[in-house]
């Protein structure tokens, strides 16, 4: 299930790659199942995803907005302080995946 790798990927960053969050990466403070739903809670932060679509009126994310995401996410995968570069990259690959998804590609 794609969504345990990424309890799995947000883990290993936030307890080893980056524990004393010097390198800012989003803080996952826990998850849980609800209704065959695996549901992640992280850090509250100044917009999160929903207030975000909202005002985008519910239509997406635009390609350019994506790909302003995923090219931070790619430098973050070439930042050698980060620590474990393999869960970096696996991240930004299911960043990628995920978006070509929902995008359609």
């Amino acid at each position: 299930m794609q969504a345990r790798v990424e309890v799995g990927i947000l883990q290993m960053l936030n307890s080893k790659a980056d524990p004393g969050n010097k390198h800012h990466i989003v803080r996952m403070c826990d998850f849980f199942v609800h209704r065959l739903h695996l549901c992640l809670v992280f850090e509250l932060l100044a917009v999160n995803l929903y207030e975000l679509i909202k005002r985008n009126q519910f239509r997406g994310l635009s390609i350019g907005l994506l790909r302003v995401f995923i090219t931070q996410a790619r430098t973050w995968q070439h930042e050698p302080a980060v620590g474990d570069n393999c869960c970096v990259a696996m991240l930004a690959k299911q960043m990628i995946e995920n978006a070509g998804t929902r995008a359609g590609w």
